[in-house]
């Protein structure tokens, strides 16, 4: 079972940077993709991936998306994860760090109990 881990959503330069700053710190990341043959490539690149959908329940549970430190998230997958995290009270505790977002929608974020 994950623990005290931190889940980065989707693959980008933003989640790259993030996901090496974290082992700098040591710090466990994984990075979630819904792609087979992206995550694959990941994986044999050296990073730790996690390949499924938010939308499935079964898979937020078994990632242990409640229990992580923290979701980094960047603004092509913010209304996913906002839209999973808000169904789920057991995410009210988990801090979502969302890179490269749009001012406007801190309002939002702020109103969900996100941020």
């Amino acid at each position: 079972r994950f623990k005290n881990h931190v889940i980065l959503l989707g693959w980008n330069n933003f989640i790259k940077s993030a996901y090496q700053e974290l082992k700098e710190n040591n710090v466990t990341g994984y990075i979630v993709v819904n792609n087979d043959e992206l995550g694959r490539r990941l994986m044999r690149e050296g990073y730790n991936v996690l390949i499924g959908s938010l939308s499935d329940s079964e898979f937020i549970n078994r990632i242990g998306l409640n229990d992580a430190e923290a979701i980094i998230i960047t603004y092509s997958n913010l209304t996913d994860t906002i839209l999973e995290c808000s169904r789920s009270e057991n995410t009210r505790n988990v801090k979502i760090i969302v890179l490269n977002y749009q001012e406007e929608l801190r309002t939002y974020l702020n109103r969900l109990g996100l941020i």
